[in-house]
């Protein structure tokens, strides 16, 4: 088994399986059943980093099914975890808050407080991504606050790094930075290469953010290069779609392309779904920038058809939303209560979706709406970066639309 989690880390899936399903195979030749609640979950958590979520339920499932019949509470712990971080990926955000929470339960009655630190940790990162930044925070720092208590300083690196990503959704900038070099810190104390990836990654967001775009290709080129030293496939394709989005907010489109085409390549080698999703959907927009809708529309229909394949709702609005620009483009026929029905479901609408809902539905509100997420989006960041903010192309885009129908 230790075989197959060494390919897992690298990215290697398909040798992954292969490992735990040997693995899992002599374990029912055994009857060993707590072997094989160990091997599904294994398999189970192959099949989430490829982003086939529905076959990592299946795994999961039965992997939970024979620890609560062995009444292996810290397995079981462990499982509804993993569960609930597979509902996390897809967007279902309730459900992954009931696994995380009855994960947390079973680690609490056990005592397990490094358990407790990563369910603290998940139902932080849910909070995060449903836009509630104050619980987000809570969670992170009982999480960190019980990692310290442990000397646990990989999970407290961890646990910096998540704080830092409040801060940057909030547009704390400097804050972010301070808590995202903290954690660098530790990582490279520890030696941890691929926290130190992962940190890299997120300083560079933020000087994306900020519009500082060199700072942001080196941070992402040192990721890169982490990721490449350790073979961690999924680390770099990451990274390439990152510097990709740099390229695209810069105009080089080629550039972009180019390496969005290679994350794309790394993404379909692993089997990657949601990375595939993900990918083509960046190619669709920068297409779409170019005024190629036939081929924004063409990309965009594929990210579409995997990310329904694998039920991922998070990207449903904003992929659907270009798609159907595109389509208005070429004088094609699109559904209007199709993205009313996605818009309904929506936790978060962000301003750059509300202003291409309004281009495609031509409704002031979502203009107003996008203006003044604009607006109080620069007014929470400091002086001189809330005017580079606005001086991007959307939101100036979105300013100037606003005055000429307000």
């Amino acid at each position: 088994m230790n075989i197959g989690a060494v390919h897992s880390n690298k990215g290697d899936y398909d040798k992954a399986l292969d490992y735990y399903g040997r693995s899992l195979t002599i374990c029912e030749e055994l009857g060993n059943k707590s072997g094989m609640g160990s091997s599904l979950n294994n398999i189970g958590n192959v099949h989430w980093n490829k982003g086939d979520y529905d076959k990592a339920l299946d795994y999961l499932g039965r992997s939970l099914a024979i620890r609560e019949e062995l009444g292996d509470k810290y397995g079981m712990g462990y499982s509804l975890g993993n569960i609930g971080g597979v509902h996390s990926d897809k967007g279902d955000y309730e459900k992954a808050l009931d696994y995380y929470g009855r994960s947390l339960a079973i680690k609490e009655e056990l005592g397990d407080k490094y358990g407790m630190g990563v369910s603290l940790n998940n139902i932080g990162i849910v909070h995060k991504n449903k836009g509630y930044y104050d619980k987000a925070l809570d969670y992170y720092g009982r999480a960190l606050g019980i990692q310290e208590e442990l000397g646990d300083k990989r999970g407290m690196g961890y646990s910096l790094n998540n704080i830092g990503g409040v801060h940057s959704d909030k547009g704390d900038y400097e804050e972010a930075l301070d808590y995202y070099a903290r954690s660098f810190a530790i990582q490279e104390e520890l030696g941890d290469k691929y926290g130190m990836g992962a940190s890299l990654m997120s300083i560079g967001i933020v000087h994306k953010i900020k519009g500082d775009y060199d700072k942001a290709l080196d941070y992402y080129g040192r990721s890169l290069t982490i990721f490449e030293e350790l073979g961690d496939k999924r680390g770099m394709g990451q990274s390439l779609n990152n510097i990709g989005g740099v390229h695209h907010n810069k105009g080089d489109y080629e550039k972009a392309l180019d390496y969005y085409d290679r994350s794309l390549a790394i993404r379909e080698e692993l089997g990657d779904k949601a990375g595939m999703g993900y990918s083509l959907n960046s190619i669709g927009i920068v297409h779409y920038y170019k005024g190629d809708y036939d081929k924004a529309a063409e990309y965009l229909e594929k990210s579409l058809s995997i990310l329904k394949e694998i039920g991922f709702k998070g990207l449903e609005l904003f992929t659907t939303t270009y798609l159907y620009l595109s389509y208005k483009h070429l004088g094609k026929d699109y559904d209007v209560n199709e993205i009313h029905s996605f818009i309904k479901d929506a936790e978060n609408i962000e301003f750059e979706v509300n202003f291409r809902i309004y281009e495609l539905l031509d409704d002031t509100t979502y203009l107003e709406t996008a203006y003044k997420q604009v607006q109080d989006k620069a007014s929470e960041m400091e002086e001189e970066t809330g005017k580079t903010f606005l001086g991007y192309l959307l939101p100036t885009a979105i300013v100037e639309a606003w005055e000429k129908v307000k």
